[in-house]
């Protein structure tokens, strides 16, 4: 008795199952075949075959590698063109810098240039889009009260000038930094007034004409030091400015800060040698000297280097100063006695943030050997001073020996005082000053006779209100259990609506407000509010990141080819996966009530073989991985980069956009890799370039996920926040685990999940695919109605992944305008 059997692989059968007909040459027939499959041009099939020799697929991808190679090679010979001009330039202004030198020396040996109080120009009236006003800034009785209540700066006062180098020093906790965001506006002061060219004015208006050097060096360390110095200049010069301006400020700062030697070198860490750590700190300060600022602010730039390198520096910087009528203020920790004298001005600040002494640096020991404090000749003054701050040195006068180290700041007020009283007549500071020691010297015997009453008073206090406390503590209504559930409901008040409140609607600083006054800028074309400093456009801005961007993921040719290493891999595996892959419908009915037992009857309706779900899913949590994995170097290696970035200025619409346009090759290249060599093992009877739709749309969600994640997350952990995120989608709403056809009973919430599914999309684009050959001699629509597919799906389903990908880059780019907020001012 004959026994039912499907067509055989590699032949070909009549639908009348008479006639068996060898499948030909150039013609390749999987089982149940009726009718014979051409191959397509880049593969060979031979007789009776019952897939493509794909020879021709692996072929182009050698091809694609190789025009890569040829256009990486192009690419570095221009920008090695590109290099030797720019030395040229830089040796330019290398000999008129030292031409200048020269001229100063043979004028009597000064190096400095002088600055008069006649060349500080009015802010009022250099405001124009191309302006470059000087600065003199004042600042008054500036105070600043955190919101617990605790007084971190009070009653500071003094002047940064225009054409000086002011050291600011301190014990840990003294508001030195503070001190820099107050003047600058990134924190907002509780008390306090500041003067620009002695006018009532705010530094916030002039933020494009501030420089601040961070203590970390901060900066994108795959590039070379002219590309790091070139793309602050393009995009923080005058709009005015012509490439070659730009090109020419660049050489010059080079020139100045001695790095002309390692322009071309990378910056280099930990992994990747280059440059050395003195050099990185000049390029750290170059990325602002370049922006041609009024106003320099550096947080610890000496941190790190020697005492040679840093007297190097710390004179280069005086010199700029002096030559480009700039005001410049530098925390700084131990400087040496020479990096010390570098300094014009010296501010030193105790703890709790009062003043203990501001001036200049040549009056400092002066006013320090008045109150008794007389610096040794073999010790360094900057160390000394320090620990005068401090308490840990004792006063040569009788009235100061024993007062705390808080009166330096009442003896720096009644100091203040006096001058202010008598400018030009010493005699009368001098009986002013005496008086104040006095009083100090009253309060502190006070003080110690009094200590021993005041401890034994705090004793018998405290005692008795612990007693009277745990009389009370038993009460039913414990006064201590209010208090604490007060303390508590105010605490959950303030972090829960007041914070929120004013992190979305804050005047000036609140979310909306700041939105509001972006979308205002871009409808009026910035023609309302002028700006102290036109910057280059929009457009120019993306092209300068767009630039950027292309090399520091195409430029090095080598590291580019490791990272495709990856989707090799990956479409080997699934290549793997999806060996032998065919359909092979359901027995017919008539057989399976026949051959089948009753209980055996509801699995007879299915397919003998569909593996094409299975491989379709396997292909979705690969490339999720992938996608997200890759996607999220993007923003997250070079966040802190970008902190810096936007607080100087850059608009965060045009950078965000040029890094996803720079990263459309790598999904593309990425997505060909993997097509193509998962079809050197697939039995695939459907469209290859539906197949690479596919894979695009994968590659752009996972990639756009990516963005995402990096965004909220830190840039170390996505990755394993990544298996998270595409098993999340693959495994439960792929629409394979749980069918399309059970989410109706699921709630509203759900359902949207499922169509915020990028698996669940691209599972059936690949489905349907491959079924729509099976579609012309097999009833399919059983199978399709299980998973609820639909044949003429495929454009809606590419749409939706592409609606899918857009969705997730919105929300990236509203996270990063939102989240490190306090770090962009």
């Amino acid at each position: 008795m004959s026994q039912p059997t499907f067509c055989c692989p590699g032949y070909v059968c009549s639908e009348n199952t008479i006639q068996l007909q060898s499948c030909g040459e150039g013609y390749f027939c999987p089982p149940q075949s009726i009718e014979k499959i051409k191959c397509n041009d880049l593969t060979v099939c031979e007789e009776r075959t019952t897939e493509q020799e794909k020879y021709g697929v692996i072929l182009l991808v050698f091809f694609f590698f190789l025009f890569f190679f040829v256009f990486a090679t192009l690419f570095s010979h221009f920008t090695e063109l590109r290099d030797a001009n720019f030395q040229r330039a830089i040796k330019t202004a290398s000999a008129k810098r030292y031409r200048e030198l020269d001229e100063l020396k043979g004028n009597g040996g000064q190096s400095d240039l002088k600055i008069s109080t006649t060349d500080v120009k009015d802010s009022k009236n250099a405001t124009g889009p191309d302006a470059q006003p000087t600065f003199t800034i004042d600042f008054k009785e500036l105070e600043y009260t955190l919101p617990d209540g605790l007084t971190i700066m009070q009653g500071v006062s003094g002047r940064f000038g225009v054409g000086r180098l002011c050291a600011v020093m301190g014990p840990s906790g003294a508001g030195k930094s503070t001190l820099f965001n107050l003047i600058t506006g990134k924190a907002k002061r509780t008390n306090g007034q500041l003067y620009i060219n002695h006018k009532p004015e705010e530094l916030f208006k002039y933020k494009r004409l501030i420089g601040f050097v961070p203590q970390d060096d901060v900066m994108l360390r795959d590039m070379t030091v002219t590309d790091v110095l070139t793309f602050s200049a393009r995009r923080r010069l005058p709009s005015t400015y012509t490439s070659k301006q730009c090109e020419e400020v660049v050489a010059k700062i080079v020139a100045e800060l001695e790095i002309g030697h390692v322009a071309e070198s990378i910056i280099g860490d930990e992994r990747k040698r280059g440059i050395s750590g003195g050099q990185r700190k000049r390029v750290n300060i170059g990325m602002e000297l370049v922006a041609k600022p009024s106003l320099l602010f550096l947080d610890e730039p000496t941190t790190g280097l020697d005492a040679s390198t840093a007297l190097d520096l710390c004179q280069t910087l005086k010199r700029l100063c002096r030559k480009d009528s700039l005001t410049a203020a530098a925390i700084i920790h131990s400087p040496s006695p020479k990096t010390f004298a570098t300094f014009d001005d010296f501010c030193l600040l105790g703890k709790g943030g009062r003043m203990i002494y501001f001036g200049p640096v040549t009056e400092a020991y002066d006013y320090f050997a008045l109150l008794g404090f007389s610096c040794p000749s073999e010790s360094n003054p900057a160390d000394f001073y320090l620990e005068v701050s401090l308490g840990k040195v004792q006063s040569s006068d009788a009235r100061l020996r024993d007062m705390h180290w808080s009166a330096l700041f009442t003896l720096w007020h009644a100091h203040e005082e006096a001058k202010d009283a008598h400018p030009s007549d010493k005699a009368l500071y001098l009986e002013a000053m005496s008086k104040a020691f006095d009083a100090v010297g009253n309060s502190t015997n006070t003080r110690i006779k009094d200590k021993t009453k005041v401890a034994e008073e705090a004793k018998k206090i405290a005692a008795a209100a612990a007693n009277e406390e745990k009389a009370k503590c038993c009460h039913p209504k414990c006064r201590r259990c209010w208090t604490t559930f007060t303390k508590s409901l105010y605490t959950f008040y303030k972090h829960a609506v007041y914070d929120t409140y004013m992190y979305w609607f804050a005047k000036g600083d609140g979310v909306c407000p700041e939105l509001g006054m972006y979308l205002f800028n871009i409808l009026t074309c910035g023609c309302v509010l002028k700006p102290t400093r036109r910057l280059p456009p929009v457009y120019v801005i993306f092209w300068l990141c767009l630039k950027r961007a292309f090399k520091q993921v195409y430029g090095n040719i080598w590291d580019f080819m490791q990272e495709q290493v990856l989707h090799v891999g990956l479409g080997l595996f699934l290549a793997a996966s999806a060996n032998q892959l065919v359909y092979i419908g359901r027995v017919e009915p008539d057989v399976c009530e026949v051959l089948a037992p009753a209980q055996m009857r509801g699995p007879c309706t299915q397919p003998i073989r569909d593996g094409y779900t299975g491989t379709a899913n396997f292909m979705c949590f690969a490339i999720g991985f992938a996608g997200i994995a890759v996607g999220s170097t993007t923003f997250g290696a070079e966040k802190t980069v970008f902190y810096r970035h936007v607080s100087t200025g850059l608009d965060v619409v045009p950078y965000f956009f040029a890094k996803i346009v720079n990263d459309l090759p790598r999904m593309f290249i990425a997505s060909v890799i993997v097509t193509f060599l998962m079809q050197a093992q697939f039995y695939s009877v459907g469209d290859t370039g539906k197949i690479l739709g596919v894979t695009i749309g994968l590659y752009w969600t996972s990639f756009s996920q990516g963005y995402f994640l990096s965004t909220i997350v830190d840039y170390m952990s996505v990755p394993l926040w990544g298996v998270v995120f595409t098993m999340f989608w693959c495994l439960i709403f792929s629409g394979i685990n749980i069918r399309l056809t059970e989410r109706s009973n699921q709630p509203g919430f759900v359902q949207l999940l499922f169509q915020m599914s990028p698996p669940r999309w691209a599972i059936e684009a690949f489905y349907i695919n491959e079924m729509s050959f099976y579609a012309d001699y097999l009833d399919i629509s059983a199978r399709l109605s299980y998973f609820q597919y639909s044949l003429d799906n495929y454009n809606i389903d590419i749409g939706a992944m592409f609606y899918i990908g857009l969705f997730w880059q919105g929300a990236s780019l509203m996270l990063l305008k939102l989240v490190g907020r306090n770090r962009m001012k």
